[in-house]
């Protein structure tokens, strides 16, 4: 939800036509949060003028339900749904693994050691130069066997999703 919102407030988006759209006024994106719950599953579209319209039952309106045309959109999903559909899956974006996290600001919002500011690159880079958890727990005693895991297990994601993108 968090890159929908980003998306809808950047101002340097285009529609089809190569038409400039301004960015979406937060008070459209606070209605659209109440109605997020809604809209799990469906599609979200913005029109020219940076105008939140959702799909119902379906129809393009407006969140005052004015209708629209579908010509006259811009389905600010489909990148996401694309992506999964060509296996890409990414990481819960706050909570990646039960004990990692990304938190904008910290450590450039790169993933880590839930209250540390151990990078799970850092970790990962470890273990791909030849040091085994154990070595790891040496260096760093508060880790454990499962945390060194699961940041491996994300890095080994990510390095999958860059590979299917560059392919």
């Amino acid at each position: 939800m968090l890159r929908i919102i980003y998306w809808l407030r950047r101002g340097d988006k285009t529609g089809q036509t190569g038409t400039a759209i301004p960015r979406t006024t937060m008070t459209e994106v606070k209605d659209l949060l109440k109605e997020a719950v809604d809209l799990v599953g469906s599609h979200l579209f913005v029109d020219g003028s940076g105008r939140i319209v959702t799909e119902t039952s379906r129809r393009l309106e407006h969140l005052n339900y004015q209708q629209l045309l579908r010509d006259n959109v811009i389905d600010v999903l489909a990148e996401y749904r694309l992506a999964e559909q060509e296996g890409f899956v990414g990481p819960d974006l706050t909570k990646p693994r039960p004990m990692l996290r990304i938190v904008p600001g910290k450590l450039a919002g790169e993933p880590h050691v839930v209250d540390t500011r151990l990078s799970t690159t850092l970790i990962d880079a470890l273990l791909s130069r030849g040091y085994g958890p154990s070595d790891v727990i040496a260096f760093y005693p508060f880790l454990t066997e499962e945390t060194i895991s699961q940041s491996r297990s994300l890095e080994v994601q990510l390095r999958g999703n860059v590979r299917k993108q560059a392919a």
